[in-house]
């Protein structure tokens, strides 16, 4: 019988892993974790670069179990390589500075692989980290890898690592939205807090959808109704 880590297990997990980072490195005052060092220096994985020849061109990343091979591209050519244990390996891509914040995610995650992996030794069967692709015919078999519970388990503990409540806390405040910023219906924020949340993202090395999905999980959000909106910054329905 599997045994999956619960979400409020990995919160706890990952906001103490980022405070037991920063207390080991002193870098206290820091709004954006050092996902890199967390990975390799305090995690303990080796963080290499490759082309991926997967197949799925939506796999851009792989942490190994020092048993499954990888496609890759070297001397330009297509080979199969068995990566030591504890390896993540990233495509090469990820390295384009217009990708830092995809590759801080894709760093988190394969971090968050191998702690869900020390939790629960079943799930230590090497990982891809797929994106998906809207455009694209997916096999039952790939849509099951792509959805499965352990690459959100994986995808949430990487925002618990980049974004930690006691982090998220302190740049909310320097951006005067302590107490919360308000969504109207599912996802829409009026200008000027579009704005905040584009400085927040910057501030923390995220995506500005990556910080709207953790400010949502944690519940940080203010729910509005929609007409609200509409009648405030669109002055639609007669509204003065």
């Amino acid at each position: 019988m599997r045994s999956y880590i619960s979400y409020d297990e990995l919160e706890e997990l990952g906001e103490t892993i980022v405070k037991a980072y920063v207390s080991k490195t002193r870098r206290y005052n820091s709004l954006c974790v050092d996902i890199e060092g967390l990975v390799t220096d305090f995690i303990g994985l080796t963080v290499v670069y490759e082309t991926i020849a997967e197949d799925d061109l939506n796999k851009i990343a792989f942490l190994s179990n020092g048993k499954r091979p990888l496609w890759v591209v070297r001397d330009g050519k297509k080979v199969q390589v068995v990566f030591p244990k504890n390896t993540a390996v990233l495509d090469k891509v990820l390295l384009n500075e217009n990708e830092s914040s995809r590759r801080r995610f894709t760093l988190g995650h394969e971090g968050a692989h191998s702690i869900i992996a020390k939790q629960n030794p079943m799930q230590d069967v090497g990982c891809f980290h797929n994106e998906f692709d809207p455009e694209r015919q997916y096999t039952p078999e790939e849509q099951r890898e792509l959805l499965s519970f352990s690459e959100a388990q994986a995808d949430r503990l990487s925002s618990v690592f980049l974004m930690p409540r006691f982090i998220l806390q302190k740049v909310m405040k320097k951006y005067g939205c302590e107490k919360g910023l308000p969504i109207y219906g599912w996802s829409v924020f009026a200008p000027e807090d579009k704005i905040k949340l584009r400085k927040m993202a910057d501030c923390m090395g995220v995506s500005y959808q990556a910080l709207v999905i953790r400010l949502k999980t944690l519940e940080w959000l203010i729910p509005r109704d929609l007409t609200e909106y509409l009648e405030k910054y669109l002055q639609l329905g007669g509204a003065p």
